[in-house]
């Protein structure tokens, strides 16, 4: 709370008045392109959700989306509410084991990882967005999804169990004591539960279209950046754009305090660092604010609809699996 009071005292200041009052004057078709980017980031990230656990469990495509209404409101509360949320739905109202669930998390933060990271590196290599970003951008994501493939294949299904387990059987040099807990870890269910992540990422297909939709929802999300400039009058060029949607994406994810106020804050504090054209010290607070101002309204307003189609009345009622 308190970031997000100093983005959004930064975004008062008297130099920052003229792109607040430019808000009030702005075209409905500028604010209602903000609220459909802000809507379809919402659904791109529901069905990358529902694409990542496709190979081990098959859920409802609209029941994933409504629960990520929920998550996306969830997130903006610590301790990483969102993912608690998302799991105890999902295990009760389709049967997902809380580990799945929680391999389902660690595979999605992978890809995570595997999509951003290059697009990261090429950006601020190249500063701005020509050829040579989109070829050595594309090259470092076919890199990154055959890595996850090949290593996810080394330890997914059975085979993978049994290779794990032969060499965790090696570990007798530690003594029997080690060499025990270790073996009756690795043939436990939890064990195999967990491995369920790599079964995930094993699926060509499943990790293509995860990176294919995250580089997808990051465009959108520099669409967001690039359109709130333009209400407050600051032009902002795409690389400028895409370093902003990253840092804004990245910083709520990884916020242990919540994504409201880390987000803007950090966004803004990033941009102070950045040549941008009309903007100095905290002059990109404005933007931020405007982004996440939109993306609020769409998240509560999903999540209401979400608890509407899920019925969490009924959820209370239901034993857990």
């Amino acid at each position: 709370m308190g970031l997000l009071y100093w983005c959004i005292h930064n975004a008062l200041r008297p130099e920052n008045a003229a792109k607040l009052e430019r808000l009030k004057d702005a075209p409905p078709s500028l604010l209602v392109s903000l609220l459909g980017l802000s809507l379809l980031s919402l659904l791109l990230n529901g069905a990358k959700f529902w694409v990542v656990i496709s190979p081990v469990h098959r859920l409802k495509f609209w029941d994933v989306q409504a629960v990520n209404g929920i998550a996306a409101v969830a997130s903006y509360a610590p301790a990483k509410l969102s993912i608690v949320a998302r799991a105890l739905i999902h295990q009760r109202r389709d049967g997902v084991p809380l580990l799945t669930a929680g391999a389902w998390m660690v595979a999605v933060g992978l890809l995570l990882l595997g999509a951003l990271v290059p697009l990261i590196a090429v950006s601020l290599w190249r500063k701005q967005i020509d050829m040579l970003f989109v070829v050595v951008g594309t090259i470092g994501l076919v890199v990154n999804w055959a890595l996850i493939v090949a290593i996810a294949r080394a330890f997914a299904g059975q085979a993978g169990l049994e290779r794990v387990r032969r060499v965790t059987a090696r570990l007798s040099l530690l003594g029997n004591r080690v060499e025990s807990l270790t073996r009756r870890f690795t043939h436990s269910q939890v064990f195999g539960k967990l491995f369920a992540c790599f079964d995930m990422l094993a699926d060509a297909r499943t990790v293509a279209a995860a990176l294919a939709i995250r580089v997808l929802d990051l465009l959108v999300q520099a669409a967001r950046f690039l359109v709130a400039a333009q209400i407050v009058g600051v032009t902002l060029t795409i690389d400028t754009a895409v370093i902003a949607a990253c840092t804004f994406y990245l910083i709520g994810v990884l916020s242990p305090s919540g994504a409201l106020g880390a987000r803007e804050s950090g966004t803004t504090g990033l941009a102070s660092f950045l040549t941008i054209p009309g903007v100095t010290g905290g002059g990109f607070a404005p933007i931020s604010l405007i982004v996440s101002g939109t993306e609020i309204i769409i998240n509560i307003t999903a999540a209401f609809i979400g608890l509407l189609w899920l019925k969490p009345w009924r959820l209370l009622r239901r034993a857990p699996t």
